[in-house]
């Protein structure tokens, strides 16, 4: 292949690229437009629901292909929710292994095989965590031995995760990684 045909695909395939990224561009700033300010959405809910949301609300929403819930309610009235309860929810996800049961669920229905491959348990260990999430009603089991995650399975997920992302630093794990590719980088370029 000669220079001028190796340049030739190289800018078809540049202008290729540069038309998905103007389209991705595009359909994001839809996507910006279509969800309304705080602001907007201050003043609806007190139209809806009057002078009560008018300082104060708190509005958690999730709406996926699979999913669609949302709350709103003051702080005043979350505050009101018996601590028991507002613990419960804390406790059945206070273990990673039912994070990773229903992230894993949360992705489509599984088998108990399934679920022992991806999270490493196995048995009555395996057993043991779906029991609790089966008891407080965030997993389901099918006809056919399969589980799936509920609507409130999915909402305390998704929800327990935000409030992990935004209090929570992230472990030495996550923060060891991109340092070592730096470090790995300085070294290359320090032999050099």
């Amino acid at each position: 292949m000669s220079v001028e045909e190796r340049l030739s695909k190289l800018e078809e395939r540049v202008s290729r690229i540069e038309q998905l990224l103007s389209k991705i561009v595009r359909e994001s700033r839809r996507e910006a437009a279509k969800k309304p300010p705080y602001k907007e959405i201050r003043e609806l809910l007190i139209r809806k629901y009057g002078e009560t949301y008018e300082k104060e609300f708190i509005c958690l929403a999730c709406y996926t292909d699979k999913f669609g819930w949302d709350l709103l309610l003051s702080p005043k009235d979350a505050l009101k929710v018996d601590a028991r309860r507002v613990s419960s929810v804390s406790e059945v996800l206070a273990n990673e292994y039912r994070v990773n049961i229903l992230r894993a669920l949360y992705e489509k229905s599984r088998t108990s095989k399934e679920l022992s491959d991806i999270t490493g348990l196995e048995g009555g260990q395996l057993y043991h965590h779906l029991r609790i999430l089966i008891q407080n009603r965030f997993v389901v089991m099918g006809k056919r031995g399969e589980y799936s995650i509920t609507v409130k399975g999915a909402a305390a997920l998704m929800v327990l995760s935000a409030l992990a992302e935004v209090l929570v630093p992230p472990p030495e794990e996550e923060l060891e990684k991109p340092l070592s590719k730096v470090k790995i980088s300085m070294e290359n370029t320090l032999e050099q």
